[in-house]
């Protein structure tokens, strides 16, 4: 009776075992297919049966990557407005700067602060009144993109644009500034021609 009362308990436990990882699995492979397709949505709020997949798949930070380049499609979707496109892009930006302080793997963090440099070059280009700020912050994040990942050859890439386009606008301004009341040539204001 001993030995049949084992053999049950084993197979009771061997059924469990099975169980849990069947559900595991199948958890594994939804989260797969997830981070398989970029367009898909972001659930803000996973289940426990996510969240154990998520876990397991050591994920997470691909899926903050992708939710922040989900915000920042939508910001460029017909018919967004210049406002709504910078608060999208500061959410996302929020997210990716986040991501690139605390997501571990040094060239996931590279990959986000390099896309939060994109997000704020392109809020620069939506809103020329802070464009100088937002090219700093630009700048820094290329930057840190890569102290993070020397070998990220987009963000050095970027890094170089950004400083070409930030010494540009200083020495048009310096231009500018240095040119005022000679009434010489580009005393005028920009664009009023000769």
């Amino acid at each position: 009776m001993a030995v049949r009362l084992r053999l049950v308990a084993l197979a009771a436990l061997g059924l469990a075992v099975a169980a849990v990882l069947a559900l595991a699995a199948d958890a594994v492979f939804a989260v797969e297919r997830d981070l398989k397709s970029p367009t898909a949505a972001v659930d803000p709020s996973p289940g426990l049966r996510s969240r154990v997949a998520v876990s397991l798949l050591d994920a997470g930070d691909d899926r903050e990557l992708r939710a922040a380049l989900l915000l920042f499609e939508q910001s460029r979707l017909p018919g967004a407005s210049r406002q709504a496109a910078l608060a999208l892009h500061g959410e996302a930006e929020a997210r990716l700067s986040e991501l690139a302080r605390e997501g571990g793997d040094p060239v996931r963090r590279a990959q986000a602060a390099n896309l939060s440099g994109i997000l704020l070059y392109e809020d620069a280009l939506l809103d020329p009144p802070s464009a100088a700020r937002y090219l700093e912050l630009s700048l820094g994040a290329f930057r840190e993109a890569v102290k993070l990942d020397p070998a990220n050859e987009d963000a050095k890439v970027n890094l170089e644009l950004v400083a070409g386009v930030l010494r540009e606008r200083e020495e048009r301004v310096a231009g500018q500034e240095g040119s005022v009341g000679d009434g010489g040539a580009g005393s005028s204001p920009e664009g009023s021609g000769y």
